[in-house]
């Protein structure tokens, strides 16, 4: 494995550097003179402050340099350091602008469609490690002679800290298997083996000049800054190529004619598959299910369902000794806000929703688990068939703590607050000067628009997929995610056709019964709210012509809800 990791490598090398030789040799000569100058930069001057402390020019220097003067020398010294640190910028410069050139050359030359989603930052970012890479190891090469010239001792040290650095690579491939080390991961170890390695260089230094037979001071400080400098460089190398084998999928596919891009499969426990296999799941399904119900799960079977969601797993588990059913949501870690967002609802016991009841939220390898109770309720055995829009009247009838709703309109905004001068500056520019009209009699009308929804009383929605719903007892349905409600104004999810905002008006006097805020709110108010939601969602999502189309409903459902607002107030 290593073998191959290696030969892939050399292959990428190669590949960047026959592409376009003399943009590769450029940025990579470049590259180098900007990191040797700005090291030399930052070494200068902690010379010329020991020349300053010592007054008197150094035996060590050579006989020319000792007849220059003192004053001279620290002078001089000090102009070398301002031309390296000019020198440095003007090679980082250069790097950078053949970077352009030949990251550009080479996708001219691998003549292929657009794979993803970013692939010329991809590209652009890449051909710069690889001459970054590149410059680092010539480095590491040059750095070796140095050592072997004047402290051949720390050499050794270096060489068992490139032999660290095969291992860590040899590391890699194995958790290539079964599943990617994170970079955050990656840099924890780094920075530790960095610390460790210095601390030895520094140790086996101070035993030299104790005990043993060491090199002249000068030579001794250089060595154990540059070995610092080296070590930089060996971690840097490191990170390219976790880099390049992190992202194989794409570097195969915009350097070499011969591969086309295929989406990294998901390995090990960078997933959720895993927690299924047979080993794993009796490794961690009963212990997490008796800590949730406080009964024996010893025997128990494992149902899959459909989640309508990618790496969100449904499990219905059965206990075969009690016949009774525990529900088991997995989420992926990318979903780690849905998972913690339905946790901050379903946890609060004073909420009557139409939810199966969280017993345990825990986590498990990084990924969040769920664990609700179904009771005595075989959810495979019965098929619900409920309208979406009863479920919203539902939702809508729910009254929810206080305490949520602060905490909800502390977190996230409510569509009064939602659009942005931006977004009507883009509705002007996408009209025609046909809808000029409408426009301005929106504009007009928006502040007061918003004013009548901030009077309007905060209802809970929620997506409903048929996925998420079963059937309960007495044929009350359960909705199994919640991971992406909402509290909005009025009816935001109900549909905004006129035939469903008549049908709203038909079952409005079920929510006038179920919650007492409806009794001061019109019809027509929330038939507006339906319609305004729309109008927010179009406009969001730049969906200007719907936007305009609707425009007429809007402004005339707006005049009715402020007709009524104001009979209410009078008969009030």
């Amino acid at each position: 494995m290593l073998n191959k990791v290696f030969t892939w490598v050399m292959r990428l090398l190669w590949k960047f550097i026959t592409a376009s030789p003399v943009m590769a040799l450029i940025t990579t000569l470049s590259a180098l003179i900007a990191k040797v100058s700005m090291i030399l930069a930052f070494l200068v001057p902690m010379k010329v402050i020991i020349l300053l402390s010592s007054e008197t020019t150094p035996t060590y220097f050579i006989p020319i340099v000792n007849k220059i003067g003192w004053d001279a020398l620290v002078i001089g010294l000090g102009v070398i350091s301002g031309l390296l640190f000019v020198v440095h910028v003007i090679s980082s410069k250069v790097s950078e602008v053949y970077t352009l050139v030949g990251y550009r050359s080479l996708e001219r030359k691998s003549a292929k469609l657009v794979l993803f989603e970013g692939q010329d930052d991809f590209l652009h970012g890449s051909y710069k490690r690889i001459s970054s890479m590149l410059s680092s190891i010539v480095f590491l090469l040059l750095s070796s002679f140095f050592f072997s010239v004047f402290y051949k001792e720390i050499l050794l040290l270096f060489f068992v800290i490139i032999a660290t650095f095969l291992l860590y690579i040899i590391n890699i491939t194995r958790i290539e298997e079964r599943g990617f080390l994170p970079a955050s991961e990656l840099g924890n170890v780094l920075n530790i083996t960095q610390g460790l390695a210095f601390f030895g260089v520094f140790s086996y230094v101070l035993v030299d000049f104790l005990y043993l037979h060491p090199p002249d001071f000068i030579v001794a400080l250089v060595s154990i800054i540059a070995f610092r400098i080296i070590l930089g460089n060996v971690s840097s190398v490191a990170r390219d190529i976790h880099f390049f084998i992190g992202n194989k999928n794409k570097m195969d596919a915009v350097y070499f004619h011969d591969k086309i891009f295929v989406e990294r499969e998901r390995k090990g426990s960078d997933g959720v598959w895993y927690l299924l296999e047979n080993r794993s799941i009796d490794s961690w399904a009963p212990d997490i299910l008796k800590e949730a119900t406080g009964t024996s799960w010893q025997r128990y079977h494992v149902q899959w369902r459909q989640s309508g969601i990618p790496d969100v797993l449904f499990l219905v588990v059965k206990n075969l000794s009690s016949n009774n059913y525990c529900f088991v949501k997995i989420y992926h870690k990318k979903h780690k806000k849905k998972a913690q967002h339905e946790a901050s609802l379903l946890l609060n016991s004073s909420v009557n929703l139409p939810a199966p009841k969280l017993l345990l939220t825990t986590y498990l390898g990084g990924h969040h688990i769920h664990v609700m109770d179904f009771g005595e309720i075989d959810v495979f055995s019965t098929k619900p068939a409920i309208p979406p829009r009863d479920i919203q009247l539902n939702l809508m009838g729910v009254t929810l703590p206080d305490e949520i709703v602060d905490q909800y309109r502390r977190s996230h905004p409510l569509a009064s607050s939602l659009l942005r001068d931006t977004d009507f500056s883009r509705l002007k520019l996408s009209i025609g000067s046909q809808e000029t009209g409408k426009l301005t009699e929106l504009l007009d009308s928006y502040s007061g628009m918003c004013n009548l929804m901030n009077q309007m009383p905060l209802m809970l929605s929620a997506p409903v997929k048929k996925e998420w719903l079963v059937k309960g007892y007495e044929d009350t349905f359960l909705l199994l995610e919640w991971g992406e409600w909402k509290l909005e104004q009025g009816a935001a999810g109900w549909p905004a056709k006129e035939n469903h905002l008549a049908e709203l008006s038909e079952k409005f006097s079920t929510l006038t019964e179920e919650r007492s805020v409806f009794q001061n709110v019109s019809v027509e108010e929330i038939q507006f709210s339906c319609l305004f939601h729309e109008f927010c969602r179009a406009m969001k999502s730049q969906r200007y012509a719907d936007v305009v189309n609707g425009l007429p409903m809007l402004l005339d459902m707006y005049k009715k809800a402020c007709h009524s607002k104001k009979v209410g107030m009078h008969v009030s």
